[in-house]
């Protein structure tokens, strides 16, 4: 499947024999590294030929078993199950495109490492759930929202700096 995605990739102009021995070659490379975390029990694989959204997904999961990060939501049904349990929820809705977003990401994640335990922190992407700009009245990204007992009180669009977003979760807990 690899060979027939570089074979396949426009400008290219790589023989199938070229692309096998760059391949070689880099299996050879990664091989020690594959060993050294495969021995401590640390390699996860993914599995690149599933469609992309559930790679992303995958990929997503180990960065968030490892760092504390804030979770992603996977679905309305799962934003609305939360919306309904949680009494202080903050929701950074982002994209994999959007430049912006990959700056709040971080910040998002400190956010719940900070506060995680008095106030659930999660993200969203626009990518797979499309429907939420139009439900929620959102005029750009990254947005993150505010909801407390289930009911949007603020949205703040744009990068902001740490501060902004702390001193909001700050009033909330209040």
């Amino acid at each position: 499947m690899l060979i027939h995605r570089l074979s396949s990739q426009p400008g290219q102009g790589e023989t199938i024999s070229t692309i096998r021995q760059r391949l070689e070659h880099h299996e050879a490379e990664i091989a020690p590294l594959l060993e050294y975390y495969q021995q401590r029990s640390q390699l996860e694989t993914i599995n690149g030929s599933l469609p992309f959204a559930e790679v992303t997904r995958a990929v997503t999961k180990l960065g968030q078993a490892t760092t504390g990060a804030a979770q992603l939501i996977q679905d309305e049904a799962e934003l609305d199950a939360l919306l309904s349990e949680e009494s202080l929820l903050v929701v950074d809705c982002m994209a994999s495109w959007c430049g912006p977003c990959k700056l709040v990401a971080p910040l998002i994640d400190q956010l719940a490492e900070a506060y995680g335990d008095r106030i659930n922190v999660r993200k969203i992407n626009f990518d797979t759930n499309k429907q939420i700009p139009k439900r929620f009245s959102l005029k750009g990204l990254p947005a993150v929202m505010f909801f407390k007992d289930g009911e949007l009180q603020e949205t703040l669009t744009g990068v902001q700096p740490y501060k902004i977003y702390s001193a909001t979760v700050t009033r909330f807990l209040e």
